[in-house]
């Protein structure tokens, strides 16, 4: 058993640190600002003047290193985005998912495709978006109180809005 004077000294420590998380957020905010600039750049980059196959690599959730290939050449974007599987027509196939992804997936790809057109090199818009306050632990206040609007929104499920709050629920 703690005492009192234990209990309330590690809660007010606590609580400075909760405040201190705040002093940083504006200079948080400015870095993911800058991240957000910095790749989209890259992107634009990418786009405009990667005309012959380059190779480039993402770290994958393991930890491992997978390598693609990009260029902004309209056969490229075809090979690239074309279904894997040749798209038949078959009637009384509502309720066949399979079909129903397939069939999604080449509309997708018929749309793009008429998009592209003619043009020799392919240039998409493009949007990145960086999660806010992903790099600042924030503090049990705000993050509470995050969780209550977003459940008076209905925007998150009853028992998503009591682990935010950190309540525990028992199992039947």
């Amino acid at each position: 058993m703690t005492s009192k004077k234990q209990r309330q000294s590690a809660h007010e420590i606590t609580a400075l640190l909760e405040t201190s998380y705040t002093r940083t957020r504006q200079r948080v905010r400015n870095l993911e600002t800058f991240i957000k600039r910095v790749f989209t750049l890259v992107i634009e980059i990418m786009q405009q003047f990667y005309d012959e196959p380059r190779n480039f690599s993402l770290k994958n959730n393991d930890g491992g290193m997978e390598w693609y290939k990009i260029q902004n050449k309209t056969q490229f974007a075809d090979q690239t985005m074309k279904p894997k599987q040749e798209f038949v027509e078959k009637p009384d196939s509502e309720n066949d998912e399979e079909y129903q992804d397939l069939k999604q997936q080449w509309e997708d790809y018929s749309e793009l495709m008429a998009k592209v057109g003619d043009e020799e090199s392919v240039l998409f818009k493009f949007r990145i978006d960086v999660e806010t306050n992903s790099m600042l632990p924030m503090d049990k206040q705000s993050m509470a109180n995050l969780g209550l609007q977003l459940g008076q929104q209905g925007r998150i499920d009853t028992l998503s809005l009591l682990e935010q709050l950190h309540c525990r629920t028992r199992k039947k």
